[in-house]
């Protein structure tokens, strides 16, 4: 009986985290500006299903040893942040709304992780975060088409939604080819091309760019002579941006002007604003998630960039727990680089794609989006599976937190698995 309420955790928690998804997607609010604070019924669902998930997570029997994993690691500069970005409701001007969105932005990075710990082995946790990738991508797909009364042509794809969530699936796809053979190979090529055709659907010029870096990276961290190799990719794409730039601004920055190119599609004069608006509360932010809506420049739902999100949000004092999370986050993937850890490359590549396509589109450091589930995804696959080194026929990494751990002097913030 017990065993079988255990198995109950990750199915709720995979079912909440997905109709939140669903309700950014398929149920899609368009209303003004003025109302978007505005309890309706697709917010009162939202509220629910973090409810619900809060629920969940304070009973479930295996959140206090993954609590043990995340505070060894990088996720616990993770959690630290969005604390912080909760605690921004007391100087809010909108305190309700900061306290929510930061509540709801934590528990589902939180139920992500909790909910992988569940899988058996690295294969087994590989093709959780690939298949819930695929069910985001598809789903911001299909809302993205919704929007455009299901009109099929290259305008009513584009976007820099889906696209986002498919660049962090293509890239890590593409970071662990080289290492993949037989079926989980055929899985990695068939993942990774579904992404790949997502980017290139979507036209988006954030996410096309972060699909260069990403892939960039993944091809120089899994390959011998990755590194060489690397520096003639980059010499051949300068190469013949010298000799056809023309055409490879088109690729890049398709169906874009030059002043559309020059002004990042407006973002620019977004970030002067920004940058004015930063300075009434430089130390502290303006409060979680209310500083795009509440602008006197222009209202939008998000900063279009994570380093002003974060200073929005939270100030210096956000900015320097984000960074001292995301430097600690480097020296751990190095760390499983240099041991040649499986899915290393991947989550290296991923988590590229994921940090360049957030300087247009905030999926790290702001309020949930749908692309932060696969980012989420990512970062629970490299802390409980990557950074551990679970191999295949070992415990997953709850038990070696539960059985006693020791710090490794050589391994940054991580724990071995108990014997």
């Amino acid at each position: 009986m017990h065993r079988n309420k255990q198995g109950m955790v990750p199915v709720l928690l995979w079912l909440f985290a997905m109709g939140i998804v669903v309700r950014m997607t398929i149920f899609v609010r368009q209303r003004s500006s003025s109302e978007f604070t505005e309890v309706d019924t697709n917010a009162l669902v939202e509220i629910v299903l973090v409810g619900l998930t809060a629920a969940v997570l304070l009973f479930a029997p295996r959140a206090r040893s993954v609590w043990k994993v995340l505070w060894r690691t990088s996720g616990g500069l993770l959690v630290a942040y969005y604390v912080l970005c909760a605690a921004t409701a007391l100087w809010s001007p909108l305190p309700d709304y900061s306290l929510f969105r930061a509540v709801e932005t934590l528990s589902q990075y939180v139920a992500v992780v909790v909910a992988l710990s569940y899988c058996a082995s690295f294969e087994a946790a590989e093709k959780r975060v690939l298949a819930v990738s695929v069910v985001a991508v598809v789903l911001g797909l299909i809302s993205t088409l919704q929007m455009a009364g299901f009109a099929v042509s290259l305008d009513a794809l584009h976007t820099n939604s889906y696209t986002a969530s498919a660049a962090v699936l293509c890239c890590y796809c593409a970071g662990e080819l080289a290492a993949a053979r037989g079926k989980r190979g055929r899985m990695l090529r068939l993942f990774g091309l579904a992404g790949l055709a997502a980017v290139v659907a979507g036209t988006s010029s954030a996410s096309i760019i972060a699909t260069l870096c990403g892939g960039l990276v993944g091809f120089t961290m899994s390959r011998r002579y990755g590194v060489l190799l690397s520096a003639l990719a980059v010499f051949a794409m300068v190469t013949a941006y010298m000799l056809a730039g023309d055409v490879i601004e088109g690729i890049v920055f398709p169906g874009k002007t030059d002043q559309q190119i020059r002004t990042m599609t407006g973002r620019t004069q977004l970030w002067e604003a920004y940058a004015e608006e930063i300075k009434e509360n430089p130390l502290l932010g303006k409060g979680f998630g209310v500083g795009p809506r509440l602008s006197t420049f222009r209202y939008t739902t998000n900063a279009h960039n994570s380093i002003f999100a974060v200073l929005l949000s939270a100030g210096a004092v956000g900015m320097a727990v984000a960074a001292a999370g995301g430097l600690k986050l480097w020296r751990e993937v190095r760390y499983c680089m240099r041991v040649r850890r499986p899915g290393g490359a991947g989550c290296a590549a991923a988590m590229t794609a994921a940090v360049v396509n957030s300087m247009g589109l905030p999926i790290i450091g702001e309020s949930w989006m749908v692309p932060s589930l696969v980012v989420a995804c990512v970062l629970g696959l490299h802390l409980l599976f990557v950074l551990t080194g679970a191999p295949s026929d070992a415990a997953p990494v709850h038990q070696a937190a539960e059985a006693g751990t020791t710090q490794d002097h050589d391994k940054p913030g991580t724990v071995h698995h108990g014997h």
